[in-house]
């Protein structure tokens, strides 16, 4: 697939600044030191505008997106109405997961990099962090879609390969979480 879907930013000095001194903070959050921790902040995500997302919409190709099933034990996403739980394991937060990977190489990248993104009823975003293999995506109390932009904007097929527990270790432990 040529044709262009969105363009991302990767994430600037400041921003990996702010997730290095995020990581002692993010294991805690976790409760566990076993398992690479937490990296979605909101300095690395970006929403996209209601016209950005009727694009994707409209040209994301479905049979190369992943379906990330809800999680009926999922809390709200937020705690008092501005703490975000769901990001917190140890209050309470998502803790299951899916294991999303491109389903083949990216010839067609320069880098070999890609970039993450969603579609949920509270609407369509990007991360800003650059993968290059699987990433571990968090079960919400809603379905979503994930969806996979090369480094030129680009959408390529993803699958899912794997599911797990934070906490519980296993293969998927040092994948990065976002």
């Amino acid at each position: 697939m040529s044709r262009y879907l969105i363009r991302v930013s990767r994430e600037g000095v400041l921003a990996r600044l702010l997730d290095g001194l995020m990581v002692p903070v993010m294991y805690l959050a976790a409760g566990t030191l076993r398992e690479a921790p937490q990296r979605t902040h909101r300095w690395n995500n970006r929403h996209l505008t209601p016209r950005e997302a009727a694009r994707v919409r409209r040209v994301l190709d479905p049979r190369r997106c992943v379906v990330v099933p809800r999680d009926p034990h999922a809390s709200p996403r937020w705690l008092w109405g501005f703490l975000p739980r769901f990001h917190i394991p140890v209050c309470g937060g998502w803790r299951r997961y899916v294991v999303v990977a491109p389903r083949e190489y990216i010839p067609h990248s320069r880098t070999g990099e890609w970039f993450v993104g969603w579609e949920t009823e509270r609407g369509t975003g990007i991360s800003r962090i650059p993968l290059d293999g699987a990433v571990r995506l968090l079960r919400g109390p809603h379905d979503a879609r994930a969806f996979g932009i090369d480094a030129e904007g680009r959408q390529i097929a993803l699958h899912l390969v794997g599911k797990g527990k934070i906490g519980r270790g296993g293969p998927w432990a040092k994948v990065p979480l976002l």
